[in-house]
């Protein structure tokens, strides 16, 4: 009786330890990055746009989840078979906090719907016209009151109450202020909004010239400040809006792009496929290398993709810099298995063209090799 009292005491000792063991390893902060397969998530419901368009297969942007773990969290996913470490310096600005980071991502997938809408629209012709959607912050100046308020790509939504749609009208309100008066300012942070009371300053004379343009106040609060801009077609039957949620980055361009196509072209460009893919678009088109491809396969083939958009491989003997996308990708399918035809794509008309010679879903043959 006492050999099973005593068995059971230290059994509980055991069970007590590994429980605190595993709260203190929970506490315990690492400085790596954690990318694992993310969703592949229909990119129709995302894009709002008067002319609906045919759409009997469909877009899936793919993403990749991003995880900042604990040492527990690590160790665990030591066990993860498609887990991929990073430390942070690697994924990370210089000083840069996970809060802003998270805003750089957002204003990157702002820049991507931009560039895809304006891809189309030089693709097909549309006239269109620019327009500001906000100003973020770039930069602080040191020694200034907003170093302890602002953060980069903060948005300044209003000032005193006065919403801003420019930065010529932050200039028009700060012309008549001088240096030890106060103002509110009211800004966006992931998805917060905050309002701090700060002293203006004299701004230096030297410096960035978006800083001190012609006619600038000769007082501020010491931000640099980034104009962000959207396009919309003159044509209201050819507007666009894109609302992606928490996803961030630029990588989903050109999906956006062909879903957009897609609004417009009288036939249905998708012909019944599944189409997944990834890929920074820029405005005349063109289709950049992105990071986190293998991820992206994944993702796409568990969602049932037919096809697989990926950028051609990048490399630059000069500065001896290769990034891989197409080749990894290709390799990724082959490893799971995947029955996804991976295409490679340096434009958007690439992958328009590729579209354009397949027979509908329902004609087209039954195939039994794997993604080439």
């Amino acid at each position: 009786m006492q050999r099973t009292l005593r068995l059971g005491v230290i059994l509980m000792t055991i069970m007590l330890t590994m429980v605190l063991g595993i709260m203190v390893l929970k506490n315990i902060p690492t400085d790596y990055v954690v990318y694992m397969p993310g969703p592949a998530e229909d990119v129709g419901p995302m894009v709002k746009a008067e002319a609906a368009g045919k759409d009997e297969g469909k877009f899936l942007l793919t993403a990749v989840y991003q995880s900042y773990p604990s040492l527990f969290g690590l160790l665990r996913l030591q066990l993860h078979p498609y887990a991929e470490f990073h430390k942070r310096e690697e994924v990370f600005n210089e000083g840069e906090t996970e809060e802003q980071y998270s805003s750089r991502q957002q204003i990157n997938m702002l820049s991507s719907q931009s560039n895809a809408i304006i891809a189309v629209y030089e693709r097909m012709g549309i006239a269109y016209r620019y327009k500001t959607e906000g100003l973020y912050v770039r930069s602080v100046l040191e020694g200034y009151p907003a170093a302890s308020v602002f953060q980069a790509w903060d948005r300044i939504e209003s000032v005193d109450g006065l919403k801003l749609e420019s930065y010529e009208e932050l200039v028009e309100y700060l012309s008549d202020k001088k240096a030890g008066d106060m103002v509110n300012i009211t800004y966006i942070r992931s998805n917060a909004r905050y309002t701090s009371e700060i002293e203006l300053k004299e701004l230096p004379v030297s410096g960035d010239a978006e800083d001190r343009d012609a006619g600038a106040p000769s007082v501020g609060v010491g931000v640099s400040l980034l104009v962000m801009r959207s396009v919309e077609a003159e044509d209201e039957r050819y507007r666009v809006s894109i609302s992606a949620g928490d996803i961030g980055g630029p990588s989903a361009g050109l999906m956006f792009a062909l879903e957009i196509y897609n609004r417009f072209d009288p036939r249905d460009i998708t012909k019944g496929y599944i189409v997944a893919g990834t890929g920074e678009i820029s405005p005349n088109g063109r289709v950049g290398v992105i990071g986190g491809i293998r991820h992206k396969v994944i993702g796409a083939d568990a969602q049932g993709a037919d096809i697989f958009f990926a950028p051609a491989d990048y490399h630059d003997v000069e500065r001896g810099i290769s990034i891989p996308n197409y080749s990894e990708a290709v390799r990724t399918a082959q490893e799971i298995g995947s029955d996804m035809r991976i295409v490679e794509v340096s434009t958007l008309d690439d992958a328009l063209r590729y579209l354009e010679q397949l027979p509908p879903k329902s004609a087209a043959p039954e195939e039994n090799g794997k993604a080439a």
